[in-house]
């Protein structure tokens, strides 16, 4: 595992020298503002990965009645699949693909297809410390998580969807017993500001308004207008 440690340290180092341009790629695929993006680089460098770093596969010992001694090893799975979610495509990649590569396993990544790129370029620099074969990335759509939570190589599923798609991946993985870790959730409501959405922008009352962050061009813009209640025609 020090070895890994090692590579990992180095590919982090690489991804903080390029936060500047993969935040301003991330702003431009997803729509959020640069801070944000900032911040979602900064949280994979500077807080997760300091604590992933702290990370020890301990053998655990102890004498059991009538069995006598036993102890417990953790090994690699072998096979990670990592599905990601647009909305912090980042954190929800590589907050998955990194700890299974520090504790030996290799990993398959299918990135969101709404928000690829800034995954896709920090695979890249992933690729570039690694054996081939290690870490993989496979892009697409919604037809191609079923062929990976239910193909036989595959040995863990980590999958960041909603409700309804979780329950198809739990379906899907039963086939061939596969563990599954599983975080589904629905629409993300946040504290904007109380009282006129009309007004939020402008007065700064307090209110709480459904807002969905979308990818692509019309992410941002979707945002604001939902804040003001009304929509653009596109």
């Amino acid at each position: 595992m020090g070895r890994r440690k090692t590579i990992l340290a180095s590919l982090l180092n690489k991804i903080d020298d390029h936060a500047h341009e993969l935040s301003a790629l991330l702003t431009t695929e997803q729509g959020g503002s640069l801070a944000q993006a900032r911040w979602e680089i900064d949280l994979l460098t500077k807080a997760f990965a300091p604590a992933m770093m702290q990370m020890e596969l301990h053998e655990k010992e102890e004498d059991v009645q009538h069995i006598e001694h036993i102890t417990k090893r953790y090994v690699p799975i072998d096979v990670v699949d990592a599905d990601s979610l647009w909305n912090l495509p980042v954190i929800l990649s590589f907050g998955k693909v990194l700890p299974a590569l520090l504790a030996g396993d290799t990993v398959v990544l299918r990135p969101s297809p709404f928000a690829p790129l800034t995954v896709l370029r920090i695979s890249e620099y992933i690729r570039k410390w690694l054996p081939p074969g290690v870490f993989n990335v496979v892009t697409g759509g919604r037809d191609l998580w079923p062929w990976m939570t239910s193909h036989s190589g595959i040995d863990l599923i980590t999958f960041t969807r909603s409700i309804n798609t979780g329950k198809r991946v739990l379906e899907s993985a039963a086939g061939t017993l596969k563990p599954v870790t599983l975080e589904a959730g629905g629409n993300d409501s946040r504290a904007v500001a109380n009282a006129d959405p009309e007004k939020v922008a402008i007065f700064g009352s307090i209110t709480l308004v459904p807002v969905k962050r979308k990818p692509g061009r019309y992410g941002l813009a979707n945002t604001l207008f939902e804040i003001l209640s009304f929509r653009p025609v596109v």
